[in-house]
């Protein structure tokens, strides 16, 4: 379901099947609190703008989570597959939520591209709460198991861009589980991974 044409919002229903999102929550994950990098000093620290549970994948990525990048990266035509960042996986507890941010970094400097999409997929949806939604646009979007949320923030226009502002509304009761993956305008690096954290 296309909410918006430009900048694109998108939806698109059992995107993931209910055995794949089973099998992805069946994974033996270690989770940290999120962090997120403040300033200058490349120091993560917990972050204030978000409470979750993180799983960012680097070497150690299971072939369920490979297939699924993989999907991903073809879904979005992305021209090479390492325009595609390591996925994401998210828990969010009964409280926990991600306060009104963008995606796009200010990354060209560090890493030599900057990120143009998010691509989420809810992995289920026994849960009260945890709404995607975008403030400037009055759109919310209510998690469904299987569902992906794909919007876009690439566009030559850095105004457009910036109103992309969205936030994970808190989780009410239950528990919210997601993958993330984030696609760039240029190369990403094995390197490049070691040094972000979510």
């Amino acid at each position: 379901m296309i909410y918006l044409d430009v900048p694109l919002i998108q939806t698109h229903d059992d995107w993931l099947s209910a055995a794949e999102c089973q099998r992805i929550l069946s994974l033996d994950l270690r989770l940290s609190e999120a962090r997120v990098l403040y300033g200058s000093h490349d120091v993560p620290v917990k972050s204030n703008v978000r409470r979750a549970l993180t799983h960012r994948f680097h070497s150690d990525t299971p072939k369920e989570v490979l297939d699924i990048e993989n999907r991903v990266a073809e879904f979005l035509r992305v021209p090479q597959r390492d325009f595609l960042e390591p996925g994401i996986f998210i828990k969010y507890r009964t409280g926990d939520f991600f306060k009104p941010h963008v995606d796009q970094s200010s990354s060209r400097e560090k890493f030599g591209s900057v990120r143009t999409d998010t691509f989420i997929v809810y992995l289920n949806d026994d849960f009260e709460g945890g709404e995607t939604f975008f403030p400037n646009y009055s759109i919310s979007i209510k998690p469904k198991s299987g569902m992906a949320l794909h919007f876009k923030y690439g566009y030559p226009d850095q105004r457009l861009n910036q109103t992309m502002i969205h936030s994970g509304n808190k989780v009410t009761a239950g528990i919210k589980y997601i993958l993330t993956f984030f696609v760039r305008d240029g190369s990403f690096t094995k390197e490049h991974r070691k040094q972000v954290f979510y």
